[in-house]
């Protein structure tokens, strides 16, 4: 049994077609959450987190999205969603690769501090294969990718 327990730590659960098994996406954080950085009326950027789906928009430069390909939960106010882009219009050479999005701070209706994970250089730090990804975007790692925790308010739900 100690084998068994030692063998699923350093492989992680599989299911029978061989997909990671991650944690449920936490249910507060379905909607639209916004973030107002300027004076006008359009000087914003938002997440809108659906059970399927993670899509970001800046009102000054567009954004991107992408499917929910994995869940890990690190408390019950933090943790990390996975996409697998699937639109990028800042650079659209992210299309099928796998980016973290880092939330903590979480108040169900009120607010969450949340980030995609980017490089220290600004660049993104997106993987290949989902298991790279899974690997990159843990909660030990989470410093290294979230330089920038901005207060996003609950805006509605979708």
């Amino acid at each position: 049994m100690i084998c068994l327990s030692a063998l699923l730590t350093v492989t992680g659960c599989k299911t029978d077609a061989g997909d990671p098994i991650g944690d449920e996406l936490d249910s507060n954080l379905i909607g639209t959450w916004k973030c107002q950085y300027g004076a006008g009326e359009n000087d914003y950027d938002a997440y809108t987190v659906t059970a399927d789906g993670v899509n970001y928009f800046m009102s000054v430069y567009g954004g991107y999205g992408g499917a929910i390909e994995y869940v890990s939960v690190f408390t019950n106010d933090s943790g990390v969603i996975i996409i697998k882009y699937d639109d990028h219009d800042w650079d659209p050479s992210l299309i099928a690769k796998y980016d973290g999005i880092y939330y903590k701070n979480l108040l169900k209706n009120v607010s969450v501090y949340i980030t995609t994970a980017t490089n220290a250089d600004y660049s993104s730090p997106a993987k290949g294969t989902l298991g790279e990804a899974i690997e990159t975007f843990t909660m030990g790692n989470s410093g290294d990718y979230t330089g920038y925790w901005p207060t996003y308010e609950w805006s509605h739900e979708d």
